[in-house]
């Protein structure tokens, strides 16, 4: 398993993801790429945020936030 899905899995393993928003662990997914295209806001934010990270270089801060907005904002509506 890659350095990024092992970061990505132990976000999704803090109490608030299955407390505050509900997943069940048998519905988490396996690794960053089904993160990615997961059906929960939540998880597809936290793969997103990893993702971005991971790579080389890192995308910035500001394109971050650019793409969490818009995603957020997709998900609203």
């Amino acid at each position: 398993m890659a350095r990024k899905d092992d970061i990505f899995l132990s976000f999704l393993q803090h109490p608030l993801v299955k407390d505050k928003y509900g997943i069940r662990k048998a519905d988490l997914p396996r690794n960053l790429s089904d993160g990615l295209s997961s059906n929960h806001t939540i998880v597809k934010s936290i793969a997103l945020i990893v993702d971005s990270q991971e790579k080389y270089p890192a995308v910035s801060h500001k394109a971050l936030d650019k793409k969490l907005r818009l995603l957020l904002n997709e998900e609203a509506l």
